[in-house]
């Protein structure tokens, strides 16, 4: 039986993979330059963002233009986390930040449901300008005091921070993996393909199209957190 056909070479090759990453970032995090570790951070974070549009463009074949609004959700609701002085740390408000995104994600998929196209990227980017202007209006939580959010005491530097990011797309990368072969995923491409026909096989569009948004605004946020 060839390898790649073997069962246990089928469950483990993804965590392979991803603990192969994980090593390559720890290498990395210590060999680059002060400047190129930043912008690895900001390569990293705009790598999760990217999953997230992957999903409902390359997945579920909608037009979306406000994957960076997510982003700023979720680096807002880290931001206020961090004045607020929330309990858990900033891996918790992480979490939390990419939740406020999923379900701002839920809301503007819900126009999803009967638009499709360039219809439906008109009213993501129309959604993207409004939310650009309240955020320039209510700015973000602790910026006027130049209040800096706390990272975790284990990655306090950058180059530890780099580390984190690394370790936070690997699992990000696991999860959409995982979703990707699973019943989501499955509805995700078949939407994609034919709502007529995925509404034939007794597949719910609408659960498809609104987890898919869910699940990339949720990305979105987890890199918008990162971000900040």
């Amino acid at each position: 039986m060839p390898l790649a056909d073997r069962p246990w070479f089928r469950a483990t090759w993804p965590f392979a993979v991803a603990l192969a990453g994980i090593g390559v970032g720890a290498i990395l995090s210590s060999a680059l330059p002060g400047y190129f570790v930043f912008l690895a951070i900001s390569a990293v974070t705009a790598a999760i963002a990217i999953l997230g549009l992957g999903i409902v463009t390359g997945s579920a074949g909608m037009i979306a233009l406000c994957q960076l609004t997510f982003a700023a959700v979720g680096a807002w609701i880290v931001s206020l986390l961090n004045v607020m002085q929330a309990p858990g740390g900033f891996l918790v408000w992480l979490l939390l930040g990419g939740i406020a995104a999923g379900l701002v994600g839920i809301l503007v998929g819900l126009p999803a449901l009967r638009l499709r196209g360039v219809n439906l990227a008109v009213v993501t980017l129309g959604f993207a300008a409004a939310a650009d202007v309240t955020l320039v209006q209510i700015q973000f939580p602790g910026s006027t005091d130049g209040t800096a959010i706390e990272r975790p005491a284990m990655f306090s530097n950058d180059r530890q921070f780099f580390f984190l990011s690394i370790i936070v797309l690997a699992v990000c990368a696991l999860g959409v993996f995982f979703l990707q072969r699973g019943r989501w995923g499955s509805s995700w491409k078949a939407v994609a393909f034919s709502e007529r026909g995925t509404a034939a096989a007794g597949q719910s569009v609408q659960s498809a199209k609104l987890t898919a948004f869910a699940v990339s605004a949720a990305l979105g946020g987890i890199s918008g957190g990162l971000l900040a």
